[in-house]
């Protein structure tokens, strides 16, 4: 039963990073939801955009960090320990 549910969360991890990804890459390339690609003649600042990721990044290695660590502390020991009896 543990390992089903490591898998589940290894599963549901590899899921979150790459929808993550993904919709990093459609906000980079600037699509929107009813159109594909980007026009050129709009000009957006860019320090906008990376400020915005400036102020995601800590606050995402935060969130990744903290389920690192449950995960971690929920996790089976790899190698047991040696009974010394």
């Amino acid at each position: 039963m543990a390992e089903v549910l490591h898998m589940k969360t290894r599963n549901l991890l590899l899921f979150a990073a790459v929808l993550f990804l993904l919709m990093a890459l459609k906000y980079a390339f600037g699509q929107d939801e009813d159109a594909v690609g980007f026009s050129p003649v709009d000009y957006e600042d860019p320090a906008e955009s990376i400020f915005g990721l400036m102020a995601a990044a800590p606050i995402l290695g935060a969130v990744f960090g903290a389920m690192r660590i449950l995960f971690q502390r929920s996790a089976r020991p790899i190698l047991q320990p040696i009974d010394l009896k």
